[in-house]
């Protein structure tokens, strides 16, 4: 770590300015003492041209991004009426010592930009990017109270530890929650950038709107991932955060990406693992490169890119398609001789992965759970791994393309023990009224005729039932001897 002294005095009429901005180059960390008449008093700037800016905190504690005045209103306000963007950027460095963790972990990691939003600090001596819309907008930067009247030791003035960042600031998104948010991550050995977000809001629409925030400035030996909008006017232009109207069932959305390098050997890694679990289940996302074949972003979580010559601009297409989840009809579940049968109508949603029977064993086991996993296109399930006079409970899961499930009511059945032999049983009611329940069971499937006699021994009704399957079966007829059932 080396040290250096600038002070206005040492470089004489090149003096560091208020209201200016100033870069340098440096091959190697170093500690600078900046010497000087210290801020007491509110900062005022004029941000002549609409476009970026680069804008600093003037004072030596952190001052609240709300607390900024925009052509005296409230950041928030000036954002609300489209006078400035309302994510400011700010460029992250790795340390040496983070990186070296998040490697042995096996977490790619360097130097990019973080997205910096109303609830956030601007730090002191931290730079940062702001984009205004319109020309001689003012910016007011308030100074912080309980300023000390001289400045702190040197020690004190080193920049802070930059936080990783958060999930919350990868979505972007200020207000209210979106029903589709997918955070991207373009990296590299030597740069990244992990704040491109798209999704869709309740409150947003098609073409630029509030939601939607521009890619900060580009700079040399780096990489980008940006969203491009030619097409809307005024407001064209490259985009870090796009944000689109809500999909309705069946419809899709698909964001246009151009991933950037000006380096011919960037290896490249474009992946959405961290946030893909956060996607609506109702939502299946697909990606492809260079008008190729679509892939599912679920089963492929990353993929290399590589820069091919001095600058590289590789096409992204992202799309989004809202299905419903639907529970099939018609569930039966039956108990019989040391089976229990499940059957279910047949259902053409083309996004059912499959179906899982869910059985829950009652009793002095109770809590055991087995889980069946069946194919989208079988509909019945016939469980033979069960015990006689047992009651098991059973569940239905569809399980999606997307990785969500629905689950039916649970239903309850017992299990029927094996018939050994045939047997008439008792008929009811008994003696007969207008009309009569015959029961019987059958140890095996055969043809079956029930003779109905009178209490002189005569005969009343022959029954041929033909062929039964081997089961509790019964016959009902009414007094005539007629068959009602």
């Amino acid at each position: 770590m080396y040290k250096r002294q600038v002070y206005p005095y040492d470089i004489g009429e090149v003096a560091l300015q208020t209201g200016h901005g100033y870069f340098t180059r440096l091959t190697k960390d170093v500690e600078v003492d900046v010497g000087g008449a210290m801020n007491q008093g509110d900062v005022t700037i004029t941000l002549q041209s609409p476009g970026w800016h680069a804008i600093g905190n003037p004072f030596i504690k952190p001052v609240k991004v709300s607390d900024l005045k925009v052509n005296g209103e409230p950041f928030d306000n000036a954002v609300s009426d489209g006078i400035v963007d309302g994510t400011l950027y700010r460029w992250k460095i790795v340390t040496k010592e983070e990186a070296y963790k998040k490697r042995q972990a096996g977490i790619p990691v360097s130097d990019g930009y973080q997205t910096v939003s109303s609830d956030d600090t601007l730090e002191p001596w931290e730079g940062y990017w702001l984009k205004t819309n319109q020309s001689d907008v003012t910016l007011t930067i308030p100074a912080p109270a309980n300023l000390p009247d001289r400045a702190p030791t040197p020690d004190y003035l080193k920049p802070p530890m930059a936080p990783l960042v958060t999930k919350a600031e990868r979505q972007g998104l200020e207000e209210g929650k979106g029903d589709l948010k997918l955070a991207l991550r373009l990296v590299t050995q030597y740069a990244s950038d992990t704040t491109t977000t798209l999704g869709t809001h309740e409150g947003a629409e098609e073409g630029y709107d509030r939601f939607d925030m521009s890619e900060p400035p580009t700079l040399s030996k780096t990489v980008d991932l940006y969203f491009n909008h030619p097409d809307w006017g005024e407001r064209s232009g490259a985009y870090d955060i796009d944000i689109r109207s809500p999909m309705k069932v069946g419809e899709s959305r698909i964001w246009h990406l151009t991933a950037y390098t000006d380096r011919a050997d960037a290896n490249m890694k474009l992946s959405w693992d961290e946030s893909i679990e956060d996607v609506p289940g109702d939502v299946m996302l697909y990606f492809r490169l260079n008008g190729g074949e679509w892939q599912d972003m679920r089963e492929v979580r990353e993929v290399d890119l590589h820069g091919e010559g001095r600058i590289t601009e590789i096409p992204v297409e992202i799309k989004a398609k809202k299905f419903k989840l639907t529970m099939p009809a018609d569930i039966q579940v039956t108990g019989g001789e040391r089976k229990v049968t499940i059957t279910w109508s047949e259902d053409d949603n083309p996004f059912i992965e499959g179906y899982i029977i869910e059985r829950v064993k009652l009793g002095k086991e109770e809590g055991e759970i087995r889980r069946f996993e069946l194919s989208p296109t079988v509909h019945k399930f016939v469980d033979t791994d069960v015990e006689e006079e047992r009651a098991y409970t059973y569940r239905l899961i569809v399980r999606f393309r997307s990785g969500a499930e629905l689950r039916s009511e649970p239903f309850t059945v017992t299990v029927l023990p094996v018939i050994e032999e045939t047997v008439l049983l008792q008929s009811y009611p008994n003696p007969f009224n207008p009309d009569v329940w015959i029961p019987y069971e059958l140890s095996r499937r055969s043809p079956v005729e029930i003779l109905i006699y009178d209490s002189a021994g005569r005969l009343v009704r022959s029954c041929l039932l033909y062929t039964s399957d081997a089961a509790d079966e019964g016959l009902g007829v009414d007094l005539g001897g007629r068959r009602i059932i």
